[in-house]
This record gives structure tokens, C-alpha cells and sequence, in this order.
């Protein structure tokens, strides 16, 4: 799972969880001299360590701890507040562009700006609005979650 997405922790964290009788099948895609048992005859770890990364740094590490805490204190309620938060987006931005997301897809909301896409990220980042284009696509798109506010939304739309 990803560190940086819903769990809102720092960049390249996450967690792999890999059932035992699994391990055999998934390939280690980057193992480093931390997967090997016995690194002469490079023989990996019978278990999880065999995906171990070399280097974890503390920060990233404590950073991702305080993201699992706040995602613990939120609750589960936090996927459908994010959810009910995409579909209001997805409302308002619909008045004013089209709205190429289908409901329920996801908590990110596509869209076909007027002008250019590079151009309207620009533009929207001015006035502290973080969306990103979809390059080849001509399309914006909005990432919604539980943090998100109906001020957030409003300030996406107004500055369309």
C-alpha cells in the first residue's frame, strides 16, 4: 500500500504484505545485499525480509507512523466522507465544465477545462489550488479526500 496517498504520509513509503506460502511467487524487482541470506551464494530470506530496502530513513519512517495514527484517530469514516466529497466536486464542476470521471470512480474527478490544461494548473496553483493536468489528455483532475473542504471545492469552482 501506498504511504503517500491515503494514508497521507511522506513520498516513497508504503507496506508490502505478502502471504508466506506466496513468497516464492512474487520476484524481488530490486533486492539489495539486505535480501540475501547468505550474500556469497545469494540465497534470499525465506520470509518478508527478502523485500527489505536498504535504507529506510528515520523521517520517512516517523512521518508515516503519525499518518497511520491520524488515519486510526479519523476513523473509517474517512473513505466515505472522502467519497461524498468527490461526488460534490464533481457536482459543482459540472455546472461549469465537463466532467469526464464517472460517479463513483474513484476519489479523483476529471475534467476538460476551457483552456489549456497546463495553463489552468498553473493558474489555479497561483491561487493555491492543487490539481494537476492529465498530459495527452487535455484534462485536469482533482483529488479529493477526507481533508478536503466544501471551501476547497468552492475556491476549485470559482476560480474556473
Amino acid at each position: 500500500m501506498s504511504g503517500q496517498k491515503w494514508l497521507c504520509g511522506p513520498d516513497a513509503t508504503g507496506a508490502l504484505y505478502v502471504r508466506l506460502d506466496r513468497i516464492e511467487a512474487l520476484k524481488m524487482t530490486f533486492p539489495s545485499y539486505a535480501s540475501w541470506e547468505d550474500v556469497v551464494s545469494l540465497e534470499p530470506w525465506p520470509d518478508a525480509r527478502r523485500y527489505e530496502s536498504v535504507f529506510t530513513p528515520a523521517g520517512s519512517t516517523a512521518g508515516l507512523l503519525a499518518s497511520i495514527r491520524l488515519a486510526e484517530e479519523v476513523g473509517e469514516g474517512r473513505f466515505e466522507a472522502a467519497r461524498a466529497t468527490a461526488d460534490r466536486c464533481r457536482e459543482l464542476l459540472a455546472q461549469r465544465v465537463d466532467v469526464v470521471s464517472e460517479p463513483g470512480q474513484a476519489t479523483l474527478v476529471s475534467f476538460k477545462p476551457a483552456e489549456p490544461a497546463d495553463t489552468l494548473v498553473r493558474r489555479l496553483e497561483e491561487r493555491g489550488v492543487i490539481v494537476r493536468d492529465l498530459p495527452g489528455l487535455g484534462w485536469v483532475r482533482a483529488s479529493c479526500g477526507f481533508w478536503t473542504s466544501e471551501d476547497d471545492l468552492e475556491r476549485l469552482v470559482s476560480a474556473l
